[in-house]
């Protein structure tokens, strides 16, 4: 996989003709938002973490901004791991000139301005970056005094700096050796590459405990790879080794027999439930109720166990629910082809989408 990501870094930084293959590109199809070319520069992205040559700033500037116009369209903003991981490559060629592609960066949107580290803006050095910035006429240049106003009074250190880098190079530019089974069971994860996810959690199983946290990680990475079959027996062992399960240890399996196609494992679950743990808190009888719903939709209807997990389910209906709670609702009733309950949630589902949507006008028009 890593010869694999670098060969075809290789292929990039041979041609700039071909950097184009790596642009942001907004998907045409589809409701929802999705950059059709976000994982093509991920893939690249590793490749430079492990492989990162002096003659790649320019191949890095333009991956980054490309990652920044990604995180400008998200309608759900957020930050990414794109954005961390080429954000600090470029900010190790501790160049002043890349500073103001940086505050782009941060100022992507609110999730970026909170969560990408301000200590990018200054990755040149202090000194160095103040002299640069007080030279150059630029639309952020007020955004970067709105976290350096002068100097004087820098909140960081040349020395702070240095241990920011410190630290960064050993997330972003150590190669972990092959033995380190989780960080390439990650990489091949980000990069949807599942044939070598195979091979490692085989490896990983194969080096596995018995104790709670080697079982729980290889158990995580089963559900990663669709193996609930797998996940539930590793779950099931973890369940022996507690003296007191708590509520979320058995609801875990519920969506495990869920994601495993069997509703009626998942309903027994409930039972089991209702039986050992009651009385219910309010949250937990309304996390219960919920999960019944999700059984009914995981049915065709039919099946002994639905009439009793749909009865359950819609004793909360008489609550606020979100709007996706009420789309699930909805779909049950149908499912259970219960018409007059059908026209009631309906109603309320209605209802509430009108609400969130004049709300959300009056957002726009402030």
């Amino acid at each position: 996989m890593k010869e694999a990501l670098i060969q075809a870094l290789n292929r990039i930084r041979g041609d700039q003709s071909l950097w184009g293959e790596l642009a942001w590109k907004k998907a045409e199809s589809g409701e929802d938002y999705f950059d059709e070319n976000a994982l093509k520069r991920a893939k690249i992205l590793f490749a430079l973490q492990w492989d990162l040559q002096p003659n790649d700033e320019d191949l890095l500037r333009f991956l980054f901004s490309e990652e920044i116009k990604d995180r400008n369209a998200d309608p759900f903003q957020g930050g990414s791991e794109a954005l961390s991981t080429g954000g600090y490559l470029l900010a190790s060629f501790k160049n002043p000139a890349n500073v103001w592609l940086l505050a782009q960066a941060k100022s992507a949107n609110f999730d970026t301005h909170c969560g990408f580290d301000y200590q990018h803006l200054l990755s040149a050095g202090v000194q160095a970056t103040f002299a640069y910035v007080q030279e150059q006429e630029n639309p952020l240049k007020e955004y970067f005094h709105d976290f350096f106003p002068d100097l004087a009074t820098c909140s960081l250190s040349e020395k702070d700096i240095a241990q920011w880098h410190q630290h960064k190079q050993a997330l972003y530019l150590t190669t972990p050796p092959d033995s380190d089974i989780e960080y390439w069971l990650e990489v091949a994860l980000e990069i949807e590459d599942m044939a070598t996810v195979q091979e490692l959690v085989v490896k990983l199983e194969a080096q596995s405990d018995e104790s709670v946290g080697s079982l729980s990680t290889l158990k995580f990475y089963k559900e990663q790879l669709g193996d609930y079959a797998g996940a539930i027996a590793l779950a099931e062992k973890i369940f022996a080794q507690k003296e007191n399960p708590t509520f979320g240890d058995h609801t875990k399996f519920i969506g495990l027999y869920l994601n495993n196609n069997d509703p009626a494992s998942a309903w027994k679950m409930i039972q089991s439930i209702l039986k050992k743990l009651s009385p219910l808190s309010d949250y937990n009888q309304k996390r219960i109720q919920g999960l019944a719903i999700d059984i009914v939709l995981a049915s065709s209807g039919q099946e002994p166990f639905a009439l009793e997990a749909y009865r359950l389910g819609m004793n909360n209906i008489d609550k606020k629910l979100a709007l996706v709670d009420l789309e699930k609702h909805l779909k049950a009733t149908q499912i259970m082809e219960d018409k007059a309950s059908e026209s009631i949630v309906k109603k309320l589902y209605e209802a509430e989408a009108s609400r969130i949507d004049a709300m959300m006008q009056r957002l726009k028009e402030k």
